[in-house]
């Protein structure tokens, strides 16, 4: 059994069209908004009555129409096609720096309990060999505290959560380091403060 015929595309030469007609009406098609049959007339240097009877009868107007909302569609296939990619681009892109930002602060937050879990002053004996000697070893208990905010931030950030509560948080910590005080208690006397600021906590 023969398969049917497939009927072809609306722009393309239709089964009763003739070579002249459609090439004439090829020419009508690809001019685009600017088409007309005059200077589709001129071009093949054929009558314009001619080509006017080839239109009417194997619907140009529409035939063009029809191949403008196919470029169209295409042309917006295209467009979308590409701004898919660019935030597929831009998605991994943000993944990769979440990343680096989730690592970088996971570092800075054990270098900073590193430093608390140190010593702030270290021991060493002077040349003549019996006198011990105690100096700083470089760095503060805010610094500890500094390095811990910034890593939680960093920590945070990556997981799009907020960031003032923590920093509220080490504020705290750090003063009840400093002043020996409880934790808990260092953040309610924080809080107190910025209560008082008119500042959420």
């Amino acid at each position: 059994m023969a398969s049917p015929a497939v009927a072809p595309r609306r722009d393309a030469r239709q089964p009763n069209e003739s070579t002249a007609a459609y090439d004439a009406f090829s020419r009508y098609r690809d001019a685009g908004p600017s088409r007309s049959i005059a200077r589709v007339a001129r071009e093949c240097r054929k009558n314009a009555s001619l080509l006017m009877r080839w239109s009417a009868r194997h619907a140009w107007v529409e035939r063009a129409a029809w191949h403008d909302g196919m470029l169209d569609a295409e042309r917006a296939q295209l467009a979308a096609r590409a701004l898919e990619a660019e935030v597929t681009d831009w998605v991994h892109e943000r993944e990769a720096q979440r990343r680096e930002e989730l690592e970088t602060g996971k570092a800075l937050i054990a270098k900073g309990k590193e430093m608390l879990n140190g010593q702030l002053y270290r021991r060493r004996i002077d040349r003549d060999g019996v006198t011990t000697i105690i100096e700083p070893v470089g760095w503060r208990l805010a610094d500890a505290a500094k390095l811990v905010e910034v890593g939680a931030k960093l920590v945070r950030l990556s997981a799009e959560m907020e960031t003032d509560r923590v920093t509220v948080r080490v504020e705290a910590e750090r003063l009840a380091a400093e002043l020996g005080i409880p934790v808990e208690e260092a953040l309610a006397e924080v809080e107190a403060i910025l209560a008082a600021r008119g500042k959420k906590p």
